[in-house]
């Protein structure tokens, strides 16, 4: 099955049902809710039997943000893992300045 007809799919749906059911429903790196979606760190993996270190949840800004610098390959465990720790130092340096958007970064 292609990751385009799996992410529709009801096997996807129940993947992401069991992850949710282990792990809070919150962005790693700002801890947002809302919005929040499952980040796939590999594809070299069979859809529907992930293990859970192949996600992280991301808000759809850290999603995007991760997207639009990092291409697309089968294994991007090193790009997510260096980004995720990136994101996440810059988050705490300004959360203390309540900016709920830091998109200027």
């Amino acid at each position: 099955m292609s990751y385009k007809l799996y992410m529709g799919s009801a096997y996807w749906k129940k993947r992401k049902l069991l992850y949710w059911s282990k792990f809070t429903k919150k962005c790693f790196i700002c801890e947002k809710k809302e919005g929040t979606t499952l980040h796939h760190k590999r594809y070299d993996v069979t859809f529907g039997a992930e293990p859970d270190d192949a996600f992280v949840a991301l808000c759809r800004f850290h999603h995007l943000q991760f997207h639009a610098h990092h291409e697309l390959k089968r294994n991007m465990t090193k790009d997510t893992d260096a980004y995720l720790l990136e994101a996440k130092q810059t988050h705490l340096q300004y959360q203390d300045t309540n900016l709920d958007d830091l998109s200027w970064i």
